[in-house]
């Protein structure tokens, strides 16, 4: 069974001001719906977080909307279910029509116990749920932990002998205590969020989503990782596809890499140097190795070099025994400690008004703190 493994598509996302609308609607239809006609793909799972929050915007809720009849106009079925950042309410709305052309939304437990069968595979789809949605289909012997949340609901789950059987699932999953995060990661994952991988091993493949990063957490388990890079520390990644033939017993990934319509690039120098280049396309992060700070550089490279800088660094050096940062903002004020946050960042001190609308601030906050 072939089927394309999507995740965390975070629709309607964006990145330091700029929406990624255009950018997602691109890899949606330019690049997943032409791999998928061109490979005859007869099937997509998406593992969650198909919107960035739970109340999306119109224009995110059309693009998806388009998507899927594109999609279903070509014969490709789907399975998807909701994510953390999704309503799992809106998402089912008119589910039970879509299912009808096969688009299948998997947004409750109860639904989950069902699994879909397609071709030689068995798939079983579980939704992002929390503890009330556990108690609602364990009664009243849920267990107190979310591993055991887990391991009684699947207890449940009628595993084929005869059949590949493929789990989808929005979780944070490990074969260690830890998963692998990246900046653009929203929420802090604690050891008591990670599900053991042994919880899956009667899946010949778990397709998961939640962590943004492409990388297999345990043998038979693989995140697909998010397909547009939105934090710096993801610049020289390079996003791919993963397409996954699964058998009884066995399964293989072929990840194929594809060009985003606007890249996330590093660009690093002298501030002359940079001001030299030119990036209209992308979106660029700067990391200034002047030394010094350079007067307006944001406005200025972002006016002649990167029309979309979405972020500018200064590598300043730290004097032998100089006081940590932190530690040395702790003897300030609240007029002092904005005085030299605004320096830094504009490249001159504050105006005459607005240090007295500072001093003001200070000074009401310090009668509100006293009262």
């Amino acid at each position: 069974m072939d089927f394309l493994h999507l995740s965390d598509l975070h629709l309607g996302k964006r990145m330091h001001g700029y929406s990624l609308i255009d950018d997602q609607r691109y890899f949606l239809f330019d690049v997943v719906l032409e791999e998928c006609r061109k490979r005859k793909t007869p099937l997509i799972l998406i593992a969650g977080d198909i919107y960035d929050v739970a109340s999306p915007s119109a224009e995110a809720m059309d693009l998806f909307s388009d998507f899927l009849d594109s999609v279903s106009s070509l014969g490709i079925q789907i399975i998807l279910i909701p994510g953390n950042h999704d309503s799992a309410e809106r998402l089912r709305y008119a589910s039970s029509f879509l299912r009808r052309v096969r688009i299948h939304i998997i947004s409750t437990l109860e639904e989950a116990r069902t699994p879909i069968e397609i071709g030689d595979a068995r798939f079983y789809a579980i939704p992002f749920s929390r503890a009330f949605d556990f108690r609602e289909v364990l009664g009243e012997s849920c267990p107190e932990t979310l591993a055991e949340r887990y391991k009684a609901f699947l207890s449940l789950l009628p595993i084929a002998e005869d059949k590949a059987n493929v789990l989808l699932l929005h979780a944070a999953v490990s074969s260690s205590d830890s998963v692998l995060l990246s900046g653009s990661e929203t929420t802090y994952v604690g050891t008591s969020q990670i599900l053991p991988s042994s919880l899956f091993g009667a899946f010949d493949y778990v397709a998961l989503g939640h962590i943004h990063k492409s990388y297999p957490p345990s043998p038979n388990s693989f995140y697909a990782g998010s397909p547009l890079k939105v934090h710096i520390d993801e610049a020289k990644e390079r996003k791919s596809l993963s397409f996954v033939h699964v058998e009884k017993g066995m399964f293989q990934i072929e990840s194929v890499p594809f060009s985003p319509l606007r890249d996330l690039v590093l660009e690093e120098g002298m501030f002359e140097d940079l001001m030299r280049r030119r990036n209209d396309k992308d979106f660029v992060a700067v990391n200034l190795l002047d030394g010094v700070l350079v007067k307006n550089a944001r406005e200025r490279l972002q006016k002649t070099a990167f029309p979309h800088l979405v972020s500018l660094h200064n590598e300043l050096p730290r004097e032998k025994g100089a006081i940590p940062q932190a530690e040395a903002r702790k003897s300030l004020s609240l007029h002092e400690d904005f005085a030299s946050f605004y320096q830094t960042v504009q490249g001159r001190p504050l105006s005459p008004l607005m240090d007295r609308i500072v001093l003001e601030a200070e000074a009401a906050s310090e009668k509100e703190k006293n009262a």
